[in-house]
């Protein structure tokens, strides 16, 4: 009898030894355990920022260069606020883009390039004048030298359609020849300043992100 209650209190306290111990190891959560500690940066892992749910301020988020023109300061903030995507650093670097695309293909008649970014009225009258050329067994060799910052002239809405008309300044080298490949006009190559006032039109929220050219002109005219 006393050896079996002397095995009963054994394994008592051996129970209790354990259970103290997993206590003392692991610990009791209370609700105000402090944060793990940040992992560090080795050669596998970076420490990571601490997600918040605070939102940063609209200010403090990155914003296109905005015009000095108070007037075209509206229009591009009405254009925003139609169209939150569009971004006028975006537009203008693409605009340049597409004035030479246009002016190279218009050169050498390419009206595949040029069908896309123009709209009806102004590809017709683009490919009049691809025809007056052909007509007369002439051909125009184009080279953009440079193109400077291109200004805004006007930016709106108007009904469901953005409009922005740009002036682009441009220097360009333009020679015309006759059939026979004899120079007709600027023998020496010299370089022209060139000011081109063209309007791009884009529907508002439009699943096609490309702006089309609707009219152009040359300044003064």
């Amino acid at each position: 009898m006393t050896i079996r209650m002397m095995e009963i209190l054994f394994f008592a306290f051996l129970t209790g030894y354990i259970v103290f111990r997993l206590w003392s190891i692991l610990g009791k959560r209370t609700g105000f355990e402090a944060p793990p500690p940040p992992l560090q940066e080795s050669d596998n892992v970076i420490t990571l920022p601490v997600r918040t749910k605070k939102k940063l301020p609209q200010q403090e988020e990155i914003q296109p260069t905005q015009p000095q023109n108070p007037l075209i300061s509206d229009g591009v903030k009405r254009i925003q606020a139609a169209d939150p995507a569009f971004n006028l650093d975006h537009f203008l670097k693409g605009a340049i883009r597409a004035y030479e695309i246009i002016t190279e293909a218009f050169a050498v008649g390419n009206k595949n390039t040029l069908k896309p970014l123009l709209s009806p009225s102004v590809y017709k009258s683009f490919i009049t004048a691809l025809q007056e050329r052909q007509e007369a067994s002439q051909t125009v060799e184009t080279k953009i030298i440079d193109i400077k910052d291109p200004e805004i002239i006007s930016i709106d809405i108007k009904g469901k359609q953005e409009q922005i008309t740009v002036k682009f300044v441009s220097e360009q080298v333009v020679v015309t020849k006759d059939a026979e490949g004899k120079i007709l006009d600027n023998p020496a190559h010299l370089s022209l300043t060139m000011n081109d006032i063209w309007t791009f039109n884009r529907t508002i929220k439009s699943e096609n992100p490309n702006w089309v050219l609707i009219a152009t002109r040359v300044e003064g005219n």
